[in-house]
């Protein structure tokens, strides 16, 4: 494979040379020309062989739609026209060669990227983090430390518990299966830090990876063959965070508004208040939980619990409207049957009276003298001044089919409408949003909504 050719009769050893890098012209022969393919074993495409190591998954963005990866990629070919002849000879000579990043400019190398990146960049700080090894056997390693940011294609009906699964697809821009065929390691081709922990996601291991093989080009060449690696990672969104940032506050804010129900209407200012500020409340959870979500068109899980919220609190809002307008119908009724059973205006005491003791009776048949009785003796104008009662006509009162008011026939307990519908709200409204707890959080659970 070398060739000993001087510098002065080969350009790309000139360059090379130029360069400051004059070791490689004992490694790359002169007519080495790096935009050929490597010749391959019964003219077949190039073998490119992949393996990956996820260093960190970060910054998942479900207002983006996207994740940052950091890994190290490692591509693997032949390459027949190399030698490590004259390379390390001596004593403890090895059978490869590690070589800085530059020296892969001078190489001919696979043309792989992510379809669905948004970005990907070599890591650098004081060097670019990539080598180049050659093995005796022709074999090329290169090995580099990417970042990238993957865009995935998000759905969020399950959300806050929904289950994202992400992929990496890659795949050679320039070349088709028939020239480089791009293949995953057949042992472990996809490894993952074991360290590896994610804020609010858990991801399901071990990752899936396999080959896809498309006729769909995005380079718009037809319908030219594409073969894909494809790496799946699957996230599953951890509960703990929003059941302390939504799912409680949220519980509370709707219990709260059912101490309305236990303040009355002799509090009708602090009444009202609770509620509107509890639906205030609730409006301005859901405000902030929204921001971090991109604006989809279809039902979330959380906009259905959001949702039942508010009309729980709406609805004790309206519960106290009809208790309110009950209690002045039933003022209004109880005031108009006290007009209706007063007693009659009395005539106005005349200018004189009589004696208060009048002259007495003289009844011949027992020889008795008796007073005369008249209506200003003070027990009978007492008696006369008080008509009969009026309260029992009053413990019935009705409009139409509404009985504003009744006496129970168990307990002879006189009952008003709206006092009957506040005791029962305080029962109802816990009951029905447990109903509503019952089903919402077994369906959610099981990732049928």
């Amino acid at each position: 494979m070398g060739e000993n050719v001087s510098s002065s009769d080969c350009p790309r050893a000139q360059a090379i040379d130029l360069l400051g890098h004059s070791y490689l012209n004992t490694i790359i022969p002169c007519s080495y020309i790096k935009e050929h393919l490597p010749p391959s074993k019964r003219s077949g495409p190039v073998q490119v062989e992949f393996t990956m190591y996820i260093q960190d998954i970060n910054s998942i963005s479900a207002a983006n739609m996207d994740f940052r990866v950091d890994l190290f990629l490692h591509m693997t070919w032949e390459e027949p026209r190399l030698t490590l002849d004259g390379v390390g000879q001596g004593s403890g000579e090895r059978d490869h060669l590690t070589l800085p990043a530059y020296v892969i400019d001078h190489l001919w190398t696979p043309d792989p990227y992510v379809t669905n990146a948004k970005d990907a960049a070599i890591t650098k700080l004081t060097t670019t983090y990539a080598s180049v090894t050659l093995y005796r056997n022709h074999t090329i390693r290169y090995s580099a430390r990417v970042y990238s940011t993957i865009a995935c294609q998000m759905e969020f009906h399950g959300y806050p518990m929904d289950v994202q699964t992400c992929a990496m697809i890659m795949q050679s821009f320039m070349y088709s299966p028939t020239e480089v065929e791009f293949n995953w390691r057949k042992w472990n081709p996809v490894m993952i830090n074991k360290e590896l922990k994610l804020l609010q996601f858990q991801l399901h291991r071990p990752l899936n990876n396999y080959v896809n093989m498309s006729s769909h080009d995005e380079l718009g060449h037809g319908d030219r063959h594409v073969r894909q690696l494809v790496v799946e990672l699957q996230f599953s969104r951890e509960i703990g965070h929003h059941l302390v940032q939504t799912f409680v506050p949220s519980f509370l804010v709707v219990a709260l508004s059912w101490f309305s129900f236990w303040l009355g209407l002799e509090a009708i200012p602090g009444r009202v208040t609770l509620l509107v500020t509890s639906l205030l409340t609730i409006t301005t959870l859901f405000t902030g939980i929204k921001e971090g979500l991109p604006p989809v068109a279809y039902v979330k899980a959380i906009d259905v619990w959001m949702a039942g919220c508010m009309v729980f609190i709406f609805a004790a809002l309206g519960e106290f409207v009809v208790v309110r307008v009950l209690n002045v119908m039933h003022t209004h009724h109880r005031l108009h049957n006290s007009q209706h059973h007063a007693p009659p205006q009395q005539p106005p005491p005349p200018l004189y009276r009589q004696p208060s003791h009048p002259p007495a009776t003289l009844h011949p048949e027992n020889g008795v003298a008796t007073a005369a009785v008249t209506a200003w003796d003070p027990e009978v104008g007492n008696a006369s001044l008080h008509p009969p009662s009026v309260t029992n006509a009053a413990h019935t009162m009705q409009v139409g089919r509404l009985s504003l008011q009744w006496t129970d026939s168990k307990t002879g307990e006189v009952k008003i409408l709206w006092k009957e519908i506040d005791k029962a709200s305080r029962i109802v409204f816990p009951l029905m949003f447990l109903l509503f707890m019952g089903i919402y959080f077994p369906i959610l659970i099981s990732r049928i909504f």
